[in-house]
């Protein structure tokens, strides 16, 4: 990633405080990543004789997405995928750490929850070993 500090007029807050003027680039190596994904995006529904209708562009992403609640933690395995270790309700031996588990999620990008359930989960790994 690269950034670069702002040239010419700061702009303020209704503080006076200066506003963070932020540009990114992922670089060569994340568009190459992008255009990998996406062809294999484009590959699966096409093998199911379904269409896409859109897709970011690898030159200029836009904001990320968290997309959550697809392997929803609770208590109860009719409601959900994972119990409170991040354990699969039907098979013991697999854990599962991401934002998958979130039964909700908030407006905000959700990282440092997604660290905090890996390490939640590596020691519950270590307690099992």
């Amino acid at each position: 990633m690269k950034c670069r500090r702002p040239r010419g007029p700061v702009e303020a807050d209704n503080h006076g405080n200066p506003v963070p003027d932020v540009s990114w680039d992922g670089g060569d190596h994340a568009v190459a990543s992008l255009e990998h994904v996406q062809s294999v995006q484009r590959r699966i529904p096409s093998s199911m004789n379904t269409q896409i209708t859109g897709q970011t562009d690898v030159h200029h992403p836009g904001a990320a997405r968290h997309p959550a609640g697809t392997t929803r933690m609770g208590s109860d395995p009719a409601e959900s995928v994972v119990d409170a270790r991040l354990r699969t309700h039907d098979l013991a031996n697999l854990t599962v750490a991401s934002n998958s588990v979130f039964p909700t999620s908030g407006a905000m990008n959700p990282p440092l929850t997604i660290a905090m359930l890996a390490l939640k989960a590596v020691y519950h790994l270590h307690d099992d070993l």
